[in-house]
């Protein structure tokens, strides 16, 4: 199965370790990712997959803001 993710905020150091290590704990890989910085604003998309099916509502209560 795969799922996008989205980050927008402030742009600040390590926010793509942040999300990286997050992906990894929920057990999925990155196949794809677009970043930029907009000003000050950091944007990201990225498309992540898992060979398991799994519930949505699961990942993203599982999800904590970081930053």
């Amino acid at each position: 199965m795969k799922a996008i993710i989205t980050v927008v905020g402030k742009d600040q150091k390590r926010i793509e370790a942040g999300v990286a290590t997050k992906v990894v704990e929920l057990g999925l890989k990155i196949d794809d990712i677009s970043q930029t910085v907009l000003d000050e604003y950091f944007t990201m998309m990225a498309v992540v997959s898992s060979d398991e099916k799994k519930d949505f509502q699961s990942w993203k209560n599982s999800v904590s803001i970081f930053m």
